[in-house]
């Protein structure tokens, strides 16, 4: 075995699936996760200039969550001071060698473990093909007899598998993989003839297993490297039990490649798409996340078992961008118009026109033929992209509730009457006359810049690319099924098309004790606890000092809750204020889920985030939103329509409309009441999230996409959706009718007038005769 093939292996961005057993094992000083089933150590002698291994297995650590699976902002790579280039875009298929690392890694020091310069690395081994180093041991054990180590020159690895009734690593017999360490998932398989390949697919590579009709040492390939394995026939004939066996006790669907592309708008939106590409991992599918950097901000992947690929130096008009917003309009959304809106759509053409100036650095994704794509509804740009790179199917997410250019795109009816237009809109389903004027106004200007916003960025790939590549917004339209990441209990029952799957919850896990420091801290609080968290994008550090003073004496006048207020990590002005003020804990990152799910929790203040709303809702927790942008307003305003928290906007934010908004949401039992109804239909409803979203996935990969959910609706123009021609033509159909019946009714008193005036003239005359 060469080093070439240990580096490509250990080099894998491939987070395993982690099944539920009793072990507690530590890889030395290495404390493994649940699930973990062994150990590899990895040994590296003095005086060879090889590639330390720890190099790969540190940098594709995702260091951005906590044990909770949440978000860490202390955490995140910029604070770990990993090299940004390592997260630049890079050819997964390309044969490793000292150039690529030169182009693609940045070589860290080797730090030795022992005075005499010998360096040991840990890692651990969990039970699934999509982990590279359980399978790396698998290999290991089939190709030697009792040994559990490989020698090579400079190095020497070794692999472990735990015994049930062990929790180390300890010499003995020969180890065999538990019955628990058996693949939960492996991927169909071409018919198996002589000669024929067996295709294994991997989050990071793929695997070729190649059966012959004669007694040969069997061939893995990984990443067009080749390397033998004598297997004995026992090990062989196992394997193909299993295959078969899982083949013919389940329903298994044929794994595909999948290709998410996403754009950071926000941290959220990449921890939605890291979701995703986590559920449909773990069913086996391998998938790929296209991260474009376009806020600076976001500095994590948000997926654990995903393969990424990411785009650097797009973030400076977005950037520029949101720094006015904050600057202005985040404090006055209630204000802000159609030319601030109209601004992303310059600022998403503009990122949109660097990525296709830059397309040559993705056509090493065109080998990859992907069968199915997900792009968000934010923009048109990512339908363009996954068209260019050859991925005919597309399923698109829409991060908000349904969003009015999904709706739109799709030919579903969005009734301005009652069904609120999703951002920047004030407005509940219940709505006044100058409400649904207004609403009426946003839908329509919503409509008019997704339309603009499409036909800039067509015009950009018939530049670049084609000058007759199809229209983004007909792309869009055909996408096989939407992914709603919020749920239909919280919204607003409207028409829909088959095409529609509600997910919203997706990845939400049940909360877990906290740790002493936070149990601590919820215990605080006489009557209980109260959370405020602004998110990342408008937090509560860019409030005004004024409105930081409202806030802060609000809470002041709730002596007997403790209240928690999350603020950015550079924010010093908010510690100042708050010094003196005893029932406030100040923290730039907490286990928000978790403590949710804490008995003291009692109320919860955000800016109106989905996942926030619908964590909240889960856990029974009434709400106070005060939104920022987007759909956040929409959200709020819902929230106060099932009777489940108050809606206050920021220009509206005052100490004492904040303290009456906390007073009556902790008293008046209702709103309790509400969020503990929603909480149980949530609980109990058919289906959950990640079945749907694996369910319909693997429906669109077998069926070559789903046309038969098109409406014939998408392709009509305003006047022929809407009849107005129809309507029209009754209109002058009626009218004529009217008016010629008005013109007979008048011939026939004319004449009926003419008549009798000629019968009376003709009884004067005959009197006078």
């Amino acid at each position: 075995m060469n080093s070439g093939i240990l580096e490509k292996i250990l080099k894998s961005k491939d987070k395993s699936q982690k099944l539920k057993n009793t072990n507690s094992l530590q890889c030395n000083n290495v404390t493994c996760g649940v699930g973990a089933i062994g150990c590899l150590s990895y040994q590296q002698f003095p005086k060879v200039k090889i590639i330390n291994a720890q190099d790969y297995i540190d940098e594709i650590k995702d260091n951005s969550y906590d044990s909770n699976e949440d978000y860490n902002e202390e955490n995140s790579y910029e604070d770990k001071n990993i090299n940004k280039n390592n997260y630049l875009i890079e050819p997964f298929q390309i044969e490793f060698n000292e150039e690529f690392d030169q182009n693609y890694r940045k070589k860290r020091e080797i730090k030795d473990s022992e005075k005499n310069g010998i360096s040991k690395e840990y890692e651990c081994v969990y039970p699934h093909l999509n982990n590279e180093v359980y399978r790396y041991c698998t290999m290991i054990y089939s190709n030697l007899n009792d040994e559990r180590c490989y020698n090579g020159k400079g190095f020497k690895i070794c692999c472990c598998y735990v015994r049930p009734n062990m929790n180390t690593c300890e010499p003995g017999e020969k180890e065999l993989p538990p019955t628990i360490t058996l693949p939960p998932k492996i991927i169909p398989y071409k018919n198996i003839v002589n000669n024929d390949t067996i295709f294994i697919t991997t989050a990071t590579s793929q695997i070729e297993l190649l059966k012959t009709s004669t007694i040969k040492p069997t061939t893995f390939k990984i990443n067009k490297t080749t390397t033998n394995f004598k297997m004995n026939k026992v090990v062989m004939f196992s394997y193909l039990c299993i295959f078969f066996n899982i083949i013919l006790l389940h329903n298994v669907v044929l794994g595909g490649k999948i290709l998410i592309y996403s754009p950071s708008y926000s941290g959220s939106h990449i921890l939605t798409n890291g979701k995703i590409a986590d559920t449909l991992v773990k069913e086996g599918h391998d998938v790929t996340l296209l991260i474009l950097d376009i806020d600076s901000s976001v500095k994590f992947n948000g997926t654990k078992l995903g393969r990424v690929v990411r785009m650097s130096n797009l973030s400076e008009v977005y950037d520029n961008m949101m720094n006015d917003w904050l600057g202005n309009d985040v404090q006055q959304p209630d204000t802000a118009s159609y030319w601030t809106r109209y601004t992303f759509e310059k600022a998403a053409y503009a990122v949109c026109e660097m990525i296709i100036s830059r397309k040559h650095e993705l056509d090493f994704l065109k080998e990859e033929k992907f069968d199915l794509g997900f792009v968000e509804m934010l923009e048109y740009c990512g339908h363009g992209i996954l068209h260019y790179l050859g991925v005919k199917q597309t399923i698109w997410i829409s991060t908000t509730p349904l969003h009015d250019n999904v709706a739109w795109n799709f030919g579903i009816p969005t009734t301005p009457s009652y069904i609120p237009s999703v951002e920047e809109n004030f407005n509940g389903p219940i709505m006044s006359f100058y409400e649904r004027l207004i609403n009426t106004k946003q839908l329509f200007t919503q409509l008019s810049l997704q339309y603009i916003g499409g036909e800039m960025c067509t015009s950009l790939f018939r530049k670049y690319i084609d000058k007759d590549f199809p229209n983004l917004r007909v792309l869009a339209g055909n996408s096989s099924l939407s992914f709603v990441m919020t749920d239909e209990i919280l919204d607003v029952p409207r028409p829909i098309l088959h095409k529609i799957i509600y997910i919203g919850g997706l990845g939400i896990s049940n909360p877990k004790p906290l740790n002493p420091y936070w149990n601590d801290i919820m215990n605080m609080g006489k009557k209980g606890v109260i959370l405020f968290s602004m998110g990342t994008a408008a937090s509560f550090s860019s409030f005004s000092v004024n409105k930081k003073l409202s806030v802060l004496r609000a809470f002041k006048e709730f002596p007997e809750y403790q209240f928690i207020l999350k603020i950015n990590k550079n924010d010093i002005e908010t510690p100042e204020l708050a010094k003196d003020l005893k029932n406030i804990v100040l923290t730039t990152w907490m286990p928000q889920l978790d403590l949710l799910g804490h008995s003291n929790m009692k109320l919860f203040i955000t800016h109106g985030g989905i996942s926030s709303i619908i964590e909240s809702h889960l856990n029974g927790i009434p709400m106070i939103i005060i939104p920022s942008f987007a759909d956040q307003q929409r959200n709020a305003k819902f929230l106060e329509w099932r009777g489940t928290g108050k809606a206050m906007l920021r220009s509206k934010l005052t100490f004492k409309n904040l303290r009456n908004a906390i007073k009556e949401v902790l008293n008046n039992e209702s709103y309790k009441k509400n969020v503990k109804r929603i909480q149980k239909l949530m609980k109990t409803k058919p289906g959950t999230p990640e079945r749907k979203l694996i369910e319909w996935t693997n429906f669109v990969l077998n069926n070559d996409g789903l046309i038969e959910f098109n409406s014939p609706s998408k392709d009509l123009n305003i006047f022929v959706y809407h009849s107005i021609d129809v309507l029209l033509f009754i209109i002058l159909f009626f009218t004529t009718l009217i008016y010629l019946l008005i013109k007979s009714l008048k011939c026939v008193i004319t004449m009926k007038k003419k008549k009798t005036k000629a019968i009376k003239e003709s009884i004067i005359k005959k009197k006078k005769a």
